[in-house]
């Protein structure tokens, strides 16, 4: 695997004043990340080349020890200079994409933000995703991190105190139709995988289709960034196998099982799932048998799959208690 991380072409402008070409060597620089290598290590690729030499240029293959010490003395020397050490332009960023569940976009003096998509809990999660992910991907000064801390403690002052009641914390008695329908839905959006209404979801958009072969199948597609890295570049593996759980879980669902739990979970990981990554789950029932029934499921990245997973459900006595509650491990 190899992936370009940032490139920047020669410019004129880049001379000091009063060089010309033939005294200064005009120079193009890439950076990129790759694994290719015998102990699947990734490693930092820093390309330098003359202009007019492409192919002929110097390739440092720099370990992570190696990168974070040359990052380190980039920033130093910056400060010696009297220059701020964050990124450039100063005010970009990369657009976070989140699939269909959220959009980006350009404010006059600021990097991309989340625009309001109508339903206020939604927007606030995908501020907060947002939060999270400046935090993991930015370099912000000790007093820019203060200065965010107020402001997170001013917003969760305008939450208020009252305390959201859960589908299972209410009386079946104390509900008509209209209310149970309303707590179903507040408990999906709450969901930890699918939940647009919670910042630690990505969330997950779930739906059904018929495959190539004719059978139904689940698909859950999502986006995932470094928030969910485990191995460098890589998703987290507890992280994906919750993936596989929860649109496993709506497989019982594809044959009219009922309620059901999880009673085994097995992933394959057959090579690195990146991050930064649009990621598709599909999964379908493989064999039912009484109260048993076999489910299988597949993460794809670009169309290639990256892990497997099988689970064993097993359908449970519908409880009065357990009323609309849908197939969950």
């Amino acid at each position: 695997m190899r992936r370009s991380v940032d490139d920047y072409p020669f410019n004129s402008a880049d001379l000091p004043p009063g060089y010309e070409e033939v005294e200064l060597t005009p120079v193009s620089w890439a950076v990129a990340i790759s694994d290719d290598y015998d102990d699947a290590m990734q490693r930092v690729i820093l390309t330098v080349e003359e202009v007019g030499s492409a192919g002929r240029g110097l390739i440092a293959h720099l370990a992570p020890k190696i990168a974070r010490r040359l990052r380190g003395a980039l920033p130093d020397g910056l400060a010696e200079m009297g220059e701020q050490p964050g990124r450039w332009p100063p005010t970009a960023a990369k657009p976070l994409d989140r699939g269909a569940m959220v959009t980006t976009g350009q404010t006059p003096d600021g990097p991309p933000v989340a625009e309001e998509t109508g339903d206020v809990g939604r927007d606030l999660a995908d501020h907060v995703r947002a939060l999270a992910e400046d935090m993991h991907r930015l370099e912000s000064s000790p007093q820019q991190l203060e200065a965010a801390s107020r402001l997170v403690v001013e917003a969760r002052s305008h939450l208020g105190d009252s305390e959201r009641l859960r589908w299972y914390e209410v009386s079946d008695e104390d509900l008509d139709d209209e209310g149970r329908s309303r707590l179903r839905e507040e408990h999906r959006e709450h969901s930890l995988y699918r939940g647009g209404h919670n910042p630690l979801a990505p969330p997950m958009t779930v739906t059904r289709e018929t495959d190539a072969e004719g059978r139904q199948i689940v698909v859950g597609e999502l986006r995932t960034g470094r928030t969910r890295e485990g191995p460098p570049g890589r998703l987290h593996g507890g992280f994906l196998a919750g993936l596989f759980d929860d649109v496993l879980s709506g497989s019982p669902g594809l044959v009219d099982a009922g309620p059901a739990v999880t009673a085994r979970l097995e992933v394959c990981y057959r090579k690195a799932t990146p991050v930064d990554a649009d990621l598709r789950l599909e999964a379908w029932v493989e064999k039912q048998s009484g109260r048993r029934l076999i489910a299988r499921a597949r993460c794809l990245v670009a169309g290639e799959v990256t892990a497997e997973a099988e689970a064993l459900f097993v359908s449970v006595t519908h409880r009065p208690d357990d009323r609309d509650q849908e197939s969950r491990g």
